[in-house]
């Protein structure tokens, strides 16, 4: 009798340790958040790349994003929700012409504890151990 309650008690401990716990996708981000956060990763690298070429950064303009793959998880007590998709980009250049290009992003927004603002985080792998950088976007 006593080997059998073990043998449950630690079923059910082993059960309940393996499962794991994510974000509700019903609290995923709304399409303006997701765009904010293109267009901070956008702006981000071109303004890097123009002050590198010593140039003016290209303007551009973001439509048409398609969200092909929400993933809801929990990083340090926060919903987290990496979003896999493509868009387009509307570049104007330096020389006054334009160009359209479809990319595709992969993001990972934070939604902050009373919802009223998110975070664009950026994974850095140092030594072994994973380290995420937040940029408020709303």
């Amino acid at each position: 009798m006593i080997k059998l309650l073990i043998l449950n008690l630690s079923l059910f401990f082993i059960c309940v340790g393996c499962t794991t716990v994510s974000a509700p996708l019903e609290f995923a981000p709304p399409p303006a958040v997701v765009e904010r956060a293109i267009a901070f990763t956008l702006q981000s690298s071109y303004d890097n790349l123009g002050h590198q070429l010593d140039k003016k950064p290209a303007t551009f303009e973001i439509s048409k994003i398609d969200v092909k793959q929400i993933k809801p998880k929990i990083i340090y007590n926060l919903p987290v929700y990496h979003l896999e998709g493509i868009y387009q980009i509307k570049l104007k250049l330096n020389n006054n012409k334009t160009k359209t290009i479809k990319n595709k992003f992969q993001i990972d927004i934070q939604r902050r504890k009373k919802g009223e603002t998110w975070r664009l985080l950026h994974k850095s792998k140092e030594e072994g151990k994973e380290e995420y950088f937040a940029y408020q976007i709303t």
